[in-house]
Order: structure tokens, then C-alpha cells, then sequence
């Protein structure tokens, strides 16, 4: 029997690992982490809190309702970190299974779950969960893939298991030797100029991408009560509502919580992909 062989640890970061029992549990225990998240909330003091106590006065001579907080959990956070965590392939599948089970098996949702959850405010947020999800999988898989083949042009440029990686990592191998030492660090600049922006500076531009999965995941959302709204499941004050309490309320602490989870991908990575 010949010796597994070993690969670089950029190139174990870079590619999903292959389909095998650890994956597959490691895919059960991200989907456990998933349902559990979503029912352990904290209470948070909320931007309506805020605005309301401006006119808490005005509210009580008109005896309406004042908010005192919200409680807020981590499911939708813990979903898209997950995915990119396991990658576009696995990802995919905890998205899959975690949609499919809510669905069609147990109410594992936050706020329920079972088939006529379609058709409430909620799960407009989680299908863009699954979408920003599994496209933020995908521009991690890239970043990662790119950066381990910069990494190996120079020192290894064939120790890779395609011939596709060969060519790519040899010719840019033979492009920085084949000059001169000025020449050199001339076209290193260039090519530290094709990275992605957020590759290059990671710590900033981390945070604007993960400000804008969130972003998008609240348009999506409030998408969906259009949605419902155009076929006459919710009225516009209800869709304001919800507008208000799904995503204005919740948009700083998923920003928040979602820089705090997308930073921890990489470290993730470091400790699972060995022992798959």
C-alpha cells in the first residue's frame, strides 16, 4: 500500500477535503452547532429601544405599546460561518440539510419550522442566509486557492496533484526567476496587485465583506416580505413591522457577530482540515 502523501497546509486550507466518514460527521456536528444556535438567545437593547425613548412621553398619553429589548439569537451567523467554513461543497450540504430538515422533519428553526413555514416573515431571512452562505464559501475558496498557489510558485512549483495547478503555479514560477532582481520585485508588486483587495489587506477588507453578506442578507430578506406582501399574505404595515424588527434592529449585532465569526474561518480551517 503506498504512503499517503502529504500536502502543504495552504494547499489543505485551499480545497474542500475529499468525501469520507470524519466529513460527513463533521457536516452532522456544523448542523447540530446550527440548531443549537438557534435556540440560545441573548437579550439586546435594540435601535427602536432608543428611538422610542425619545418619545416614550408621547407614546404613553397615546397608550401605545413601548419595546423593551429583543431577544436575539445566533442561528443565521452560526449558518453562513459554518458553510464558509466547510466550503462551497460541504457547505452546500449543511445548507441543504439544514433547510430540508426545518422543512420537512423538526421544527428547528428559531421561530418554528414544518411546510407552512414558508409562508412566514422568517424564512425570507433564512433562504438568503443559505445564498449569502454558500456564496461567501465561494469567495473564501477562491482567496484560499489563490493564496496557496502564490505561495508554492516559488519554493515548490510542482508539488501539486493536477496538471491544471502545475501549469499554473510553474508558469508564474518561471515568470519571477526568469528576471532580474529589480525586474523581480517590480512583478511581485504587480501580482500582490492582482490578489484580491481583501486578501492583501485582510483585517480591513474582512470587515466590509462581512458588512456587505449582511447587507445582503437583509435586502434578500426584506425582498421576501414583498413578496408576501404581493400575494396578499402580509399588508404594507405589517411588512414595515417586520422591516423594522427583522433587520433595523438586528443589523448591528449581526454585523457585529458576523465580522466576529467570517475572522474565525481561518483558524477553523487550521484546526479541522488535518484530520479530515
Amino acid at each position: 500500500m503506498p504512503p499517503k502523501k502529504k500536502y502543504p497546509l495552504s494547499k489543505k486550507l485551499a480545497y474542500p477535503p475529499r468525501l469520507s466518514l470524519n466529513l460527513l460527521l463533521m457536516v452532522g456536528l456544523a448542523l447540530a452547532v446550527v440548531i443549537a444556535s438557534g435556540f440560545t438567545a441573548i437579550w439586546v437593547y435594540t435601535p427602536s429601544d432608543w428611538f422610542f425613548a425619545q418619545y416614550a412621553a408621547i407614546m404613553q398619553a397615546a397608550e401605545l405599546p413601548t419595546i423593551q429589548g429583543m431577544p436575539y439569537t445566533f442561528q443565521l451567523v452560526a449558518l453562513i460561518a459554518l458553510t464558509t467554513l466547510l466550503g462551497p461543497y460541504c457547505g452546500a450540504l449543511l445548507d441543504l440539510a439544514f433547510i430540508l430538515t426545518g422543512l420537512f422533519i423538526l421544527p428547528i428553526f428559531a421561530r418554528g419550522g414544518g411546510i407552512e413555514y414558508m409562508m412566514t416573515p422568517g424564512f425570507g431571512y433564512l433562504l438568503a442566509a443559505s445564498g449569502v452562505a454558500w456564496y461567501s464559501s465561494v469567495q473564501f475558496y477562491k482567496v484560499f486557492k489563490r493564496e496557496h498557489f502564490y505561495r508554492n510558485a516559488v519554493a515548490s512549483p510542482l508539488d501539486h496533484n493536477t496538471e491544471k495547478e502545475k501549469s499554473q503555479t510553474s508558469s508564474i514560477s518561471q515568470t519571477i526567476q526568469g528576471t532580474s532582481s529589480h525586474s523581480k520585485n517590480s512583478l511581485m508588486k504587480k501580482m500582490k496587485r492582482k490578489k484580491p483587495a481583501w486578501l492583501c489587506y485582510p483585517s480591513v477588507n474582512l470587515l466590509t465583506f462581512s458588512i456587505s453578506m449582511v447587507i445582503l442578507l437583509h435586502v434578500a430578506g426584506i425582498a421576501y416580505l414583498l413578496l408576501l406582501m404581493l400575494f396578499n399574505q402580509l399588508d404594507f404595515s405589517a411588512v414595515l413591522g417586520y422591516t423594522l424588527r427583522l433587520t433595523l434592529d438586528t443589523l448591528p449585532y449581526d454585523c457585529l457577530f458576523m465580522i466576529a465569526g467570517l475572522g474565525l474561518v481561518r483558524w477553523g480551517r487550521l484546526l479541522i482540515w488535518p484530520v479530515l
